[in-house]
């Protein structure tokens, strides 16, 4: 236990404060489960707002960062969006692109095979190129 006057009111004022930003959090949180589940757009959009402000206080009071509000905001927007109807448009869906490239050596012809393999949604296409090198001295 604290044994100075100030180190027990700000041991007071953490709790009530502790207490206080678990309420602000565990309120949200049931804000963001209910929009959710809501299949109603209407509805959806208009607790949509209310989240937003509710991040953006989390954020100034310091409870969450902003980049986690940010995630939170972009993945709700997408929930809702998605409720609409409109979806992602082809033109706003990118493609995973998986480069590999593997470089052998042959020690006869000191050439270097470069061998690139891009894998696109499912579909291969495989490129070789060879490149000659000066032998060194």
């Amino acid at each position: 236990m604290a044994n100075h006057k100030s180190a027990i009111l700000r041991i007071k004022k953490s709790d009530t404060a502790r207490v206080r930003n678990k309420y602000y959090h565990k309120t949200t949180r049931n804000a963001i489960r209910d929009l959710r589940n809501e299949k109603d757009k209407k509805k959806a959009e208009v607790s949509l707002s209310s989240i937003y402000s509710m991040l953006d206080k989390l954020v100034k009071r310091n409870i969450i960062s902003k980049n986690k509000s940010a995630n939170l905001k972009s993945k709700l927007t997408k929930s809702v969006q998605l409720l609409e109807g409109e979806g992602l448009k082809d033109s706003d869906k990118t493609k995973k692109v998986k480069s590999e490239t593997v470089k052998k050596v042959s020690k006869s012809s000191k050439t270097v095979k470069s061998k690139t393999e891009k894998k696109v949604s499912g579909t291969s296409k495989k490129k070789e190129t060879k490149v000659s090198k000066k032998p060194s001295k």
